[in-house]
């Protein structure tokens, strides 16, 4: 995984670790991925690549979450919630869930 000084990359990956811990994940359980990318200088592992080997396996059920966003995007709403899922499903998987970001009303 490539990591850098960022303070928004470790922000997420803080964020991340906070939600693991109050979840009680074991490593089997979650992956930490990185949706945007323009070209290869972007942060990898690709949340897009990432998708298919749960679904391929016995993990046929997933749910993600974007840590790096206070509220929900297109960019986060269009490709997790539909072209992921999409990816997901074609691959093998059943159910992809993208957990709601924080947003400022409720639902």
């Amino acid at each position: 995984m490539h990591r850098t000084n960022c303070p928004k990359t470790a922000s997420c990956f803080r964020t991340s670790r906070l939600l693991v811990d109050e979840l009680s994940l074991t490593k089997e359980q979650y992956s930490i991925t990185f949706q945007s990318r323009l070209n290869d200088k972007w942060l990898k592992p690709n949340t897009d690549k990432t998708v298919i080997e749960p679904a391929k396996s016995v993990k046929k059920n997933i749910l993600l979450f974007s840590s790096a966003f206070v509220a929900d995007f297109l960019e986060t709403t269009i490709e997790i919630g539909q072209e992921f899922k999409d990816l997901f499903k074609e691959n093998g998987g059943i159910k992809l869930g993208l957990a709601a970001s924080l947003n400022s009303e409720k639902k």
